[in-house]
């Protein structure tokens, strides 16, 4: 719609910049579906695929070169022959008639009048556009010579054109007399068969642009690029045109040369749509399946090629790539479409330019319209048009289907179907005028009964419902924009439908939804539709309004019957079933089945009684133009994204209440009461939790049990085999199928990631970062660039398993950053299968397992470790030991067993020093040894050279060995342990000294925590790959190098800093601004109670905690800069007596903990500042006897901490003075304080 059309649907008090703001946003939503729609219909025209495939491209290049080369060699041939036409009425010969290389004027004039002079009587492109009037000064002319000489060379680089005489031409100033006046600037030399010519100035610049505009497309004033030469170019404007133009001089010239130096640095622009680079790394990855590694007796390994009947061998993977992109395009064709598809999609929506991104706009509605018409006159147009419409359709109206004008049949046209044929610029005519404003009469359910509301509610439900959603008809042409049906009450539905979904189904065109969710959440989406269902009903006039109502409850009623019936017959077809199935001799099977002849024959016969309804049902609900919906089930989030996100519904799992209610209702059906025995309880619990709320687990599982006996062995039974039921009992085929559609989709990559994650115990909470380590250690992480760390390309692979609803995320940092993962219990119960059958991993919790097969590569030991009596481990590659009980004995005759691994854990184990043949597993990548109880790391860990990842943490190890430095892999270092979990003291971290020189870990990216020393600190410099360090015992003698060697370290994001007691000063004036630092916590006094300069500059800090700082000034000021600070905390940093919080400061932080500052009495927070605070930590302020002034300002206030706070201050927060809290906020008092961030020892 325009503009005009769009504000008329607005609110009347909304601001030209916000109402400018929405139509922009509408504008850019509605190009970008439409350019869509466009696509899906013509994605196979080939006009297109020249354009923007990059198959297609491929060729296309290839003869838009030899097309240039060839017309190259015809320009050169009339340059040379002085017949060149250089643009309108130009030629090289008649430009240059001034000087001593012109032809005579005879010749001139038969030039002319063949059409080739310059007059404008016989110039047929008199009408070119100009350029500005500053194209023709001499100095202006100089600057465009030289660069459309580059442009020249650059183009015909990039198209190879070779031997231009423009551009490898004699080009030497110093050759021509310096008294000559056309001498300045570059010369020329044309040599032709019997002339020699030179060209420079004005003439030589209408040569390069008129070469540009022939051969490369180029518009040079025009500023435009295009594949050949069509129509006219801009021409240089001659000195007796008038400056007409509004554009000043200097902006026109930097706008051409900022235009063209940006094109001369850039790339061909169709092979940047060809995007080959792209194609080429994805057929590298699609490729390695097909590189198999063989093993020969005399040559060694060697690689040989998977295509089918391919038996060739070579020395090298990559040499079998290429192989296969020489002699087996037609399979890396295949393998990679999909790239090249996607590539295609996003280079035609890329283009602003593209076809179909036209909008087409919505007729104007006349000036009445502005006028709200009244109810009665809205009726009165409805009905017109209702007759207009009617009687179009039975005079065959030009805009009807059967006879449709010529100017429609494009293929635009049909993005518009749902205008019923007569094109998007004809009226809208509503198929029935507009019903009645209905509202539930009271207590009344969602299926009704409804009567016609009062006027005055009626219209006050007409303004509540507000606009209508984008791309959706406004109603007939008199009609009010806004008003688009009744709107109907009554208690909530099952799901909550978003507004756009309870528009009038009658006004509205057919709309795509999409329901997101876990597994089998997704088929609630039945409830969906029958709950739009409910929004349908029949059209009448106002006098059939008692009629219309019995119909539609009629309807209502049929249908739920109907639905009641086939689910009697579901049920009574699966009792059947389990009895045909049921173990018993041969006689009394068949018995069985005679028995149950008259029951099957039953059943057929409800069956075509059921048809028979349903296609009644759907007979009447044509007949009465009813509404609908298309309901789109999915568990990927890039799918949902795709839809309007007011048409987006994710869905949630059930809580344990309705959930119980659920299986109650299908497990015990066949009692009375359907309620659980007693005896079962405990059993029926434990299945529904397994469940997790999933209704088609709890429906299927408890349909199964319905039919077993009441008896806790069996239930018992069923329970601990449900892993094997889900997989190999045909009656939960379906669940199993259905998860395996969302595992079978996956890449390659993301499975093994995905299977991994199966190893975690039931109901883990899986955390991040450990995750991310083991991932690398285990070798499931592929690089992706110098410029991506494998660590980002890990937390890829996560968000795109929590985009598919595999992982679901528990808990997130303050930042907003996922923390921690949970897998669901099914999904873990069907992913540990599939990994055992796979032979992939093997996670043991005592399930009756006595040994464990020499296949599995990965072994995770949950419980019970010592009932295992054979550990097979001779390719064991990953070892985790969960059990906390065992003794060290076991642990080190199982590890004397394996000499392959990659990954060992043994946290929490019991053990006082490290096993002897750790320091033999050559190719270990991941070592954790954290909270156990180790004193010393030995010197022959530098055998261990393919270390990544060692965490020591909460050890009893001090210092480690010098030999430490020679692992030269090492990424993550994490040696520490704390003392004071509430972080208020000045040593509640202890660090571990590292001797010798350390600079031989380059690729070093996490250190936490180490002891600083002179030398220590002056290497550090040379770990520029260190994205986390924590440093302590820090000295201010040692600040000169600490500081240098930080700026060493561009990719540092977290940064720790503590002194060496509380009496040190630190002058960190010399410490420069980190760019990409954005966790900081420092600790110790700062000389002169002053903040550091840096802080001035910290724009990406998010976590920020600074303690003993001994400042003088309030620091609130210097931080309020920080707009992205997310966590803000000061123990001890201020000396002062008074905080001040003004509006507008840190407009994005969650957490705020002040503590221990003993001087400061009063807190004063202004509306606006901190509109996103959550969570306030009063902590040991023994001064502040008042609540913080202002509080009630924080509307987000979710929970305030207090500890160790005056006895007056308490009184007062749960007295009176609570009335200040927002109602959402909950103080409350704790003996200590677990909510301290920045936390280095999470490493979540």
């Amino acid at each position: 719609m325009t503009y005009k059309q769009f504000i008329q649907v607005l609110e009347d008090d909304i601001s030209p910049a916000e109402a400018e703001k929405r139509y922009q946003e509408y504008r850019t939503e509605y190009i970008t579906t439409q350019k869509r729609a466009y696509f899906d219909l013509n994605k196979n025209d080939d006009r297109l695929k020249d354009k923007y495939h990059p198959t297609n491209l491929s060729s296309v290049i290839d003869r838009r070169n030899d097309s240039c080369k060839a017309t190259a060699k015809d320009f050169f041939h009339d340059l040379q022959n002085g017949t060149l036409d250089l643009g309108p009425g130009i030629t090289a010969a008649a430009a240059s008639g001034s000087d001593g290389n012109s032809d005579d004027d005879g010749d001139s004039d038969k030039r002319r009048k063949h059409g080739r002079g310059s007059s404008k009587e016989t110039d047929p492109l008199s009408g070119a556009p100009v350029a500005h009037p500053v194209s023709s000064e001499s100095r202006r002319v100089q600057v465009d010579i030289e660069q459309a000489l580059a442009l020249v060379r650059k183009l015909d680089t990039e198209k190879g054109i070779v031997g231009n005489i423009l551009s490898s031409g004699d080009h030497d100033k110093s050759d021509v007399d310096k008294s000559h006046i056309g001498s300045m600037g570059p010369i020329i030399i044309i040599r032709g068969l019997t002339t020699v010519k030179g060209l420079e100035g004005v003439e030589l610049l209408d040569t390069l642009l008129t070469y540009l505009w022939r051969i490369h497309g180029v518009d040079y004033y025009g500023m435009s690029e295009t594949n050949e030469a069509k129509g006219s170019r801009h021409v240089r404007a001659d000195n007796k045109t008038s400056n007409t133009t509004n554009i000043n001089a200097a902006d026109w010239e930097k706008k051409v040369d900022t235009f063209w130096q940006e094109r001369l640095r850039g790339q061909d622009p169709m092979v940047i749509l060809a995007a080959k680079d792209k194609i080429d790394a994805a057929a590298v990855e699609v490729l390695e399946p097909y590189v198999r590694k063989i093993r020969d007796e005399k040559y060694g390994w060697k690689y040989g090629c998977g295509a089918k009947g391919c038996t060739k061998l070579f020395h090298a993977p990559e040499f079998v790539h290429k192989h296969l992109r020489l002699k087996h395009p037609e399979l890396v064709l295949e393998l990679t479409s999909k790239v090249r598809e996607d590539l295609y999609f996003q280079n035609y929506m890329n283009d602003p330019n593209a076809p179909g991104g036209t909008p087409v706009m919505q007729q104007s509605a006349p000036d009445k319209s502005r006028q709200r018409p009244g109810m009665d006159n809205r009726l009165r147009y409805d009905r017109a048009n209702r007759r207009e419409y009617d009687r179009a359709e039975r005079d065959g109206s030009r805009y009807g289907r059967g006879d449709r004008s010529p100017s429609l049949d494009g293929a635009d046209d049909q993005m518009f179907d749902a205008f019923r044929g007569r094109g998007p610029n004809a009226p809208f005519v509503p198929e029935l005028p507009a019903p009645p404003i209905l509202m539930p009469i009271p207590g009344a359910g969602p299926l009704g009964p409804f009567v016609p509301a009062p006027p005055e509610i009626a219209m006050h439900m007409l303004r509540e419902q507000g606009p209508p959603p984008p791309f959706e008809p406004n109603g007939p042409p008199h009609a009010n924009p806004g008003v688009l049906g009744p709107m109907m009450g009554g208690p909530a539905p099952i799901i909550t439908m978003p507004p756009s979904f309870r528009q009038d189904p009658r006004r509205l065109r057919r709309k795509v939804a999409f329901s997101l969710g876990e597994g089998a959440l997704v088929k609630l989406g039945t409830e969906v539709v029958e709950a739009a269902s409910v929004l349908t009903y029949f059209e009448h006039s106002m006098k059939q309004i008692e009629s219309e109502f019995t119909i539609m409850r009629a309807f209502i009623s049929q249908v739920r019957d109907v639905a009641h019936d086939v689910e009697d017959i579901v049920d009574e077809y699966a009792y059947l079933a389990a009895q045909a199935i049921d173990t018993g001799t041969f006689f009394k099977r068949k018995f069985q089945q005679t028995k149950n002849v008259a029951a099957w024959q039953n059943i057929s016969r409800q069956i075509s009684q059921v048809e028979t309804r349903i296609q009644r049902l759907s007979a009447m609900r044509n007949r009465n133009n009813l509404g609908g919906r298309v309901l789109i089930t999915t568990r990927k989030k890039d799918v949902a994204f795709l839809a309007d996100h007011n048409c987006v519904v994710e869905l949630e799992a059930l809580p344990h209440t309705e959930a119980w209610h659920l299986f109650c209702k299908k497990a015990f059906r066949r009692l009375e009461d359907k309620m659980c025995p007693e005896n079962l309880r405990p059993w029926a619990e434990k299945i529904v939790t397994k469940c997790q709320g999933l209704p088609l687990a709890i429906v299927a599982i408890g349909s199964l049990l319905s039919y077993r006996e009441f008896e806790e062995q069996e239930w018992k039974l069923f329970y601990n085999q449900l892993g094997w039921q889900l997989a190999n009992n045909p009656e939960l085929n379906w669940i199993a199928n259905i998860l395996n559609l969302s595992l079978n989709d996956l890449p390659s990559y993301l499975r093994s990631c995905f299977l991994y994650c199966s190893l975690f115990p039931e109901d883990c909470r899986i955390k991040r970062k450990m995750l991310v380590e083991l991932w690398i250690a285990e070798g499931l992480v592929e690089e992706r660039g110098d410029g991506t760390t494998m660590e980002e390309v890990a937390q890829c692979y996560l968000t795109e398993l929590t985009q598919r609803s595999l992982l679901t995320v528990i808990e997130r940092n303050a930042c907003g950053r996922a923390r921690t993962f949970r897998m669901h219990d099914l999904v873990r119960e069907m992913a540990s299968i599939i990994a055992k059958k796979e032979r992939l991993a093997f996670s043991y919790d005592n399930v009756g397992i006595t040994q464990v097969a020499h296949e599995y590569r990965r072994l995770w030991i949950q419980k019970d470790a010592q009932s295992l009596r054979y550990l097979g481990g001779s390719k064991l590659r990953s070892f985790v030991l969960l059990d906390i009980g065992e003794p060290s004995s076991w642990i080190y005759d199982a590890l004397s067993r394996f000499r392959l691994l990659r990954v060992l854990c043994l946290r929490f184990a019991n053990i006082e020093q490290v096993p002897g043949v750790v320091t033999e597993l050559y190719n270990l990548h991941y070592l954790d040894l954290s909270h156990t109880k180790v004193k010393h790391i030995p010197a022959s860990f530098k055998n261990l050279i393919n270390l990544q990842f060692l965490d020591i943490r909460s050890s009893y190890v001090e210092e480690l060995p010098l030999e430490i430095t020679l692992l030269t892999n090492l990424r993550n270092l994490y040696a520490y342990v704390i003392h004071d979990l509430q972080e208020r003291s000045l040593d509640c971290i202890s660090a571990t000294k590292i001797p010798g020189n350390i600079c031989h870990l380059k690729n070093l990216q996490a250190l936490q925590t180490v002891s600083a020393n002179k030398d220590l600190v002056s290497h550090l410099g040379n770990l520029t790959r260190m994205r986390s360090l924590c440093v302590m015992k820090v000295q201010q003698s040692y600040i000169a190098e600490l500081c240098n060697s930080l700026t060493k370290m561009p990719n540092l994001s977290r940064l720790f800093i503590s002194s060496c007691d509380m009496d040190e000063t630190l002058n960190l004036k010399m410490l420069k601004a980190l760019s990409n630092l954005k966790v900081f916590w420092l600790a110790g006094k700062l000389e002169g109670g002053v903040l550091p300069p840096m802080f001035a500059k910290l724009e990406k800090i998010t976590e920020l905690k600074l303690d003993w700082s001994g400042l003088k000034k309030d620091p609130i000021e210097s931080f309020s800069y920080m707009l992205n600070l997310v966590v803000l905390v000061l123990t001890g940093a201020y000396d002062g007596e008074r905080l001040n919080f003004h509006a507008k400061w840190f407009p994005k932080l969650n957490l705020l903990q002040l503590a221990d500052m003993e001087h400061l009495n009063r807190i004063e927070i202004e509306d606006g500042s901190m509109m996103c605070l959550r969570e306030l930590d009063l902590v040991g302020l023994r001064n502040l006897n008042e609540v913080p002034k202002g509080i009630r300002y924080i509307r987000t206030l979710h929970e305030m901490i207090i500890t160790d706070m005056p006895k007056e201050f308490i009184v007062k927060i749960q007295g009176s003075d609570s009335q200040q809290l927002h109602s959402s906020a909950t103080p409350h008092e704790e003996a200590s304080c677990n909510v301290v961030a920045p936390k280095i020892q999470d490493k979540s």
